[in-house]
């Protein structure tokens, strides 16, 4: 480990190393969150059957699970990494271009699965 962080400070420089361990920082705690409003919208559609509820709130995961998987491949598509490169941008600018996409596709999913949570458990929700 020491070996890496002094190879790596010899390249980029201590800032450079603190600003990437706090942008994955910050990435891996929005993708909990939109991992646990995922699970939450699941369960929440799966509600929405009433013979076979569990069964429908896997199958919503899985369901959303290929949309974002669908998402992916056609942001990706779209906005490839090798337009950037040639702008003749260094690694660590390609890498906060990255992070700052994928941040914002995570929270946009998060948002998008809350707002279903929320319609589902205001507009159906059943107490009985």
């Amino acid at each position: 480990l020491n070996w890496v962080l002094s190879e790596l400070n010899g390249q980029l420089g201590a800032a450079r190393i603190v600003i990437a361990i706090l942008e994955a920082l910050v990435l891996m705690i929005v993708a909990l969150g939109e991992a646990a409003v995922k699970v939450y919208a699941a369960i929440s559609m799966g509600q929405l059957l009433e013979n076979h509820r569990i069964l429908g709130a896997i199958g919503s995961y899985v369901g959303f699970a290929a949309i974002e998987c669908i998402l992916a491949g056609i942001l990706n598509h779209f906005v490839p990494v090798y337009k950037i490169t040639e702008l003749n941008a260094d690694g660590f600018t390609i890498f906060q271009i990255e992070m700052l996409v994928t941040l914002l596709v995570t929270a946009l999913l998060a948002a998008i699965y809350w707002f279903i949570s929320y319609r589902i458990l205001d507009r159906r929700l059943n107490l009985q």
